[in-house]
């Protein structure tokens, strides 16, 4: 059993990379960006304010990034588990952390229920706002 997930993960990589190559066919090589893009990750460019947008920004900023996120594309899948790692790696309290990782978990029961994505993002965005800013 264990040794058929190995093989079925490697043939999807292989087939990642096969269609990446096809779909870049004027470019010489496949870069780290490009499985990115195609595995509905969230380039470099995105993340790099994203933290800072969600834990200090203003809620008009928070909107534009929700908003950006969604025209973009991306799956929430990704937008959580970045949510998480930033979370994770911050510099917030222990208890400003847990406060926010338990609406982690609403937010993803709501999703799994059918709720709509982009109400969902933008609640759990301002909820991270919010708790950041208060002591």
């Amino acid at each position: 059993l264990h040794s058929s997930s190995i093989i079925f993960d490697f043939c999807l990589s292989l087939k990642l990379l096969q269609n990446t190559k096809y779909i870049i066919n004027h470019t010489k090589k496949i870069t780290s960006e490009d499985i990115v893009k195609f595995t509905g990750g969230i380039e470099k460019e995105h993340l790099n304010n994203f933290w800072n947008i969600c834990s200090s920004g203003s809620f008009a900023n928070v909107r534009k990034l929700t908003l950006k996120l969604r025209r973009e594309g991306y799956q929430v899948v990704h937008i959580l588990n970045h949510l998480k790692k930033c979370i994770i790696e911050s510099n917030l309290s222990d208890k400003q952390k847990s406060k926010i990782m338990l609406e982690l978990c609403r937010t993803d029961k709501m999703l799994t229920e059918g709720s709509d994505e982009y109400l969902q993002i933008l609640n759990i965005f301002m909820y991270v706002n919010i708790i950041s800013k208060s002591n």
